[in-house]
């Protein structure tokens, strides 16, 4: 991830037109979590409606952000499982903002 990518995906987890949810990437009443808002802005393409109308996949997966390094769940320094446990722990999006502001790590 670009600190370019990193400064959208903050901007819009503060913006106000996500609306937060917790369990899914994404809800079919489009509420998301703080990583289906990233998955949105990589490609609102690959969203698909689960068979049961309940909520969205993106790219197959309903609740990891893809692709991430499998064995420890960091990107860029940004640990994807607290932003999990944040999001559906109740940390609001301007938090986990903050959180991944403090802990990117541009990458060479």
């Amino acid at each position: 991830m670009t600190r370019q990518e990193m400064e959208e995906w903050t901007a819009a987890l503060e913006g106000g037109e996500y609306k937060q949810g917790k369990s899914k990437l994404r809800w079919f009443d489009d509420t998301y979590c703080c990583l289906g808002v990233k998955c949105d802005l990589d490609d609102k393409s690959m969203w698909t409606l689960s068979e049961d109308g309940d909520y969205y996949t993106w790219n197959g997966s309903s609740a990891f952000l893809i692709p991430i390094n499998d064995d420890i769940f960091i990107e860029n320094g940004i640990n994807v499982y607290n932003l999990m446990v944040m999001n559906d722990g109740g940390f609001s999006f301007s938090e986990i903002a903050a959180y991944i502001r403090e802990n990117y790590k541009e990458t060479v």
